[in-house]
């Protein structure tokens, strides 16, 4: 996380993904899920039961201006319900606060994905 980012807490409990209010980062192939607004805007948690996925896919890993964040990578092969488009992390840079939160969670994203099963 960018020192100067002072609207992001990060979060290490356990917190359920049900009955939650906050944003999910959704990862796929190196891009991330957004909603077609300018700003862009990610989805919301309530989207969740659309998604091709369980509740313990997603984590929590914070705050961002009381909203809890969520994080996901989207296994291969699947397809979604929800309208979004796909955008690289690094199109974000003019949203700071958002770039340097997503780019935080894209990480974690990825190795919680990767690491699911066995240390790779």
């Amino acid at each position: 996380m960018h020192p100067t980012d002072s609207h992001f807490i990060p979060g290490y409990q356990t917190r359920s993904l049900e009955n939650a209010q906050g944003v999910v980062f959704l990862y796929h192939k190196q891009q991330i899920a957004l909603l077609s607004s300018d700003p862009p805007r990610l989805l919301e948690v309530t989207l969740w039961e659309q998604l091709p996925m369980q509740p313990s896919d997603f984590f929590y890993f914070g705050e961002w201006q009381g909203q809890a964040c969520f994080a996901a990578h989207l296994p291969h092969g699947v397809e979604l319900e929800v309208e979004v488009e796909w955008h690289r992390v690094r199109a974000l840079y003019s949203y700071q606060d958002l770039f340097w939160i997503a780019g935080r969670g894209h990480h974690l994203a990825h190795w919680h994905y990767t690491h699911k099963f066995c240390g790779r």
